[in-house]
């Protein structure tokens, strides 16, 4: 019994281990991430992230989505060294879970990104064919948006203005429903698309809707991008007055947000991450180790117990068959000897010589015309067990062992 409980128990622990963690809202997690990155708090998001990460209950596309997460938490801060790496890592641990088409199409869209953002033509050009219908399924959301937005600048870089206006107007729709805080993103390349077709006003007009949605959701990301959108409007349109002043705005924005600085205590933070998950091993491996010992020593403990326990029933066991045995003998014996005193005896007993009761001579006389206990209670209007009583004081009264005797009688 206690080994069945044991075995159940290590059972029960076992699966704990091995099960699988809950899966991750990635809607939820998306928000937060977003959120703690908006107030400057990057470093609470790769703590989060990176626990994820490192979570054995984990599936692979939770932690693919976590590494994601990661890599554009290094894109705001300009680190696109980390954001690839992370990109990689993503798309290592998305491969082995049952969705390898869609990891491997939003990570590939992630690096276009980058590309794009870095300016390296040679590995944008090549990456962007590899998006075909059937690749940008699996787009959605504000990522969809941004790629449309890549297209919609491709469209003016051609000098195909109107297009690229679709693009844009496209995109405003779409971020407007599912995410606004992200328009400035869009409304910094119309701002430079209106300024290439001369329509100065709507530039501005587009720089302050884009100021106005960054100081609503309090981006500071956004204000510095608005910020060099309108540097390069005013250097573009000769007012380096203006251009001088907000070229001075800018500097202290950067400053203020000190992405550099910011990005590199990410680094050493994940490297300390590092350094206390191999720590925590150790000390988990060593727990592990314990735990297997006692396990052991207390089954050990257990067998000598059962083992113990065993040869004593079997022990307790021999000692009543022996004696059930006896008694069977001793019974029988006395049997024997009964009927050999009754055949000695040859007359029945007088029952004048006892003292009985009225009720028990009604039921000596029913049990000599065989009737059975059932039929004497029904025939005396008394239970069973009363009956039984009766025989049984009859039986003693008489000093007789059986039914039979006192059919003789």
């Amino acid at each position: 019994m206690y080994l069945r409980i044991l075995i159940g128990f290590l059972l029960s622990f076992c699966c704990s281990l091995l099960s699988f963690g809950n899966p991750i809202d990635q809607g939820h997690l998306l928000k937060k991430i977003d959120s703690l990155n908006d107030v400057k708090k990057p470093d609470e998001s790769i703590i989060l992230l990176d626990k994820i990460t490192r979570d054995p209950k984990q599936s692979t596309y939770d932690k693919y989505y976590a590494y994601l997460l990661k890599a554009r938490t290094y894109k705001r801060l300009y680190n696109h060294t980390e954001a690839l790496n992370n990109l990689d890592r993503a798309m290592l641990e998305g491969k082995k879970s049952n969705k390898a088409a869609e990891v491997e199409s939003q990570v590939l869209m992630e690096k276009l990104f980058i590309h794009f953002d870095l300016k390296q033509k040679q590995e944008f050009q090549k990456l962007l064919p590899w998006f075909t219908a059937e690749k940008l399924q699996y787009i959605k959301g504000e990522t969809r948006v941004f790629y449309e937005s890549i297209l919609g600048h491709l469209e003016m870089e051609k000098g195909n203005y109107e297009a690229a206006e679709k693009y844009f107007d496209y995109c405003i729709l779409l971020l407007e429903k599912e995410s606004p805080r992200h328009l400035p993103n869009i409304y910094k390349v119309i701002m430079n698309l209106y300024n290439r077709m001369g329509k100065k006003d709507l530039a501005m007009e587009a720089y302050e809707k884009g100021v106005y949605y960054a100081e609503k959701y309090d981006v500071d990301l956004y204000k510095i991008v608005m910020d060099e959108t309108l540097l390069y409007y005013y250097i573009e349109n000769e007012d380096y007055k203006n251009a001088y002043f907000t070229q001075r705005k800018l500097s202290e924005m950067r400053l203020k947000y000190n992405d550099r600085e910011v990005s590199g205590n990410l680094v050493l933070l994940e490297k300390k991450l590092d350094q206390e998950n191999a720590d925590m091993e150790i000390k988990y491996d060593r727990m592990i180790k314990y735990f297997l010992i006692a396990i052991m020593m207390t089954l050990f403990a257990l067998l000598i117990v059962m083992y113990l326990l065993f040869r004593a029933n079997n022990r307790q066991k021999d000692y009543m068959e022996k004696e059930n045995q006896a008694m069977r003998d001793k019974l029988q014996s006395l049997l024997v000897n009964s009927l050999q005193d009754a055949a000695q005896m040859g007359k029945s007993i007088d029952l004048n010589r006892y003292k009985l009761t009225e009720r028990q001579l009604e039921i000596i006389q029913l049990v000599k015309e065989n009737k059975s206990n059932k039929e004497i209670s029904a025939m005396l209007f008394i239970s069973e067990n009363t009956v039984k009583y009766h025989l049984k004081k009859i039986f003693e009264i008489l000093d007789i062992d059986k039914r039979s005797d006192l059919k003789a009688s």
